[in-house]
């Protein structure tokens, strides 16, 4: 009997605690240096989990093309770099329509200088 008094002391003096704690409203308030440390953690985490999460897959089925994993990052950082299959994994850059034209352009350029050239 005595045992559940002590008992029920501890519980009353932890529950009397807990309310003098809400009623307190400076010890209720978060302090400036746990706040700046919370942020800083979210902060972290989220970046860890933007570079090495899991990648939003989509649901084509290509017959030989297996898809590759980027990164979300890397997809708005670096968007011509990025590959969507193996096939693609040539410089993207290098086959945009713009500079085939222009190569075409110049070739032709070329050939008429050596025309001129020859006269």
């Amino acid at each position: 009997m005595a045992d559940s008094r002590e008992v029920d002391k501890e519980y009353l003096s932890k529950l009397e605690y807990r309310l003098n704690q809400l009623k307190d409203p400076e010890l209720n308030q978060p302090k400036p240096e746990q706040i700046i440390k919370d942020i800083s953690g979210r902060k972290d985490l989220q970046l860890f989990n933007l570079i090495t999460g899991a990648d939003l897959k989509f649901e084509d089925n290509f017959v030989d093309d297996k898809p590759i994993q980027a990164s979300w990052l890397k997809k708005k950082a670096f968007p011509s770099t990025v590959a969507v299959s193996a096939v693609e994994i040539i410089p993207l850059v290098k086959h945009e329509q713009l500079e085939l034209e222009q190569l075409k352009l110049e070739e032709v350029e070329k050939g008429v200088e050596e025309n001129g050239e020859s006269k």
